[in-house]
């Protein structure tokens, strides 16, 4: 009996071609961390807790079981997030998010979700 390997590096299993969703999603999560890259500034605080907006809900407020941040003090919502990013709070992929902003950026994400 011959098998096949199921997959070479790089590409889709045999007899399975790759999707576009596949690469839609890989482009969407890669765009997330990258938008954080760009300059902070009044104008887009917005843009940057757009990042925020898939898990924690529109404006912030979450309809499940992630916790709602809009109206957060902003105090509070930076000792949060430096947790995340520092390790003393363990979470499945917010100390990831976070280590992707400056303090600057946190700082305007933070002022953004309070006036929510």
């Amino acid at each position: 009996m011959i098998t096949k390997p199921s997959s070479i590096a790089g590409r889709a299993p045999l007899g399975r071609k790759p999707t576009a969703i596949g690469g839609i999603v890989a482009l969407a999560a890669a765009a997330i961390v990258a938008g954080s890259s760009f300059p902070a500034s009044a104008q887009d605080d917005g843009l940057l807790a757009n990042a925020c907006t898939s898990c924690h809900g529109v404006d912030g407020r979450s309809e499940g079981a992630i916790p709602s941040i809009a109206g957060m003090d902003p105090e509070i919502f930076l000792a949060i997030m430096q947790a995340f990013r520092s390790g003393n709070t363990n979470a499945t992929i917010m100390g990831r998010i976070v280590a992707a902003y400056s303090d600057e950026q946190l700082q305007e994400i933070a002022a953004y979700f309070a006036a929510r």
